[in-house]
C-alpha cells in the first residue's frame, strides 16, 4: 500500500519524520520500505519585490547574491554536521573491528 504526502517550509535545517504502523497488520511486518524525496526549490521572487519597492537593479543584483550566499552557507553547514556525524560513526566501526581482531587473535593463541 502506497500513501503519498508532502510537506513545505521556508526553512532550512535538519527535519525529523516519524513513521508508525497505523493498523495492527502492520506490526507483523518484518520490514518496511518507505522513500523520501526532497525537492529543493528556491522560489523567492526579487524581481516582483524589485518592481513594488523601487529597488535599482546593483540593489536588486546585490539582494540576489546575498540570498545565493546564504544558501550555499546553509548548505555547508548542514554538510558539515553531516560529515561530523559519519566521522564519529567510522571511529566507532574501527574501534569494534580493533575489539574484535584482539579478542579472535586472544582465542587463537589460546
Amino acid at each position: 500500500q502506497k500513501e503519498k504526502f508532502a510537506i513545505t517550509s521556508d526553512e532550512y535545517g535538519e527535519y525529523a519524520f516519524c513513521v508508525y504502523a497505523s493498523k495492527l497488520e502492520y506490526l507483523n511486518l518484518k520490514k518496511a520500505r518507505f522513500t523520501i524525496k526532497l525537492h529543493r526549490e528556491y522560489d523567492q521572487n526579487i524581481e516582483e519585490a524589485a518592481k513594488t519597492q523601487h529597488i535599482s537593479s546593483i540593489q536588486l543584483a546585490a539582494r540576489q547574491i546575498a540570498n545565493k550566499t546564504q544558501e550555499f552557507i546553509d548548505i555547508q553547514e548542514y554538510e558539515r554536521r553531516e560529515e561530523d556525524v559519519l566521522a564519529e560513526e567510522n571511529q566507532k566501526v574501527n574501534r569494534r573491528v580493533i575489539y574484535t581482531t584482539v579478542f579472535q587473535l586472544s582465542l587463537i593463541h589460546i
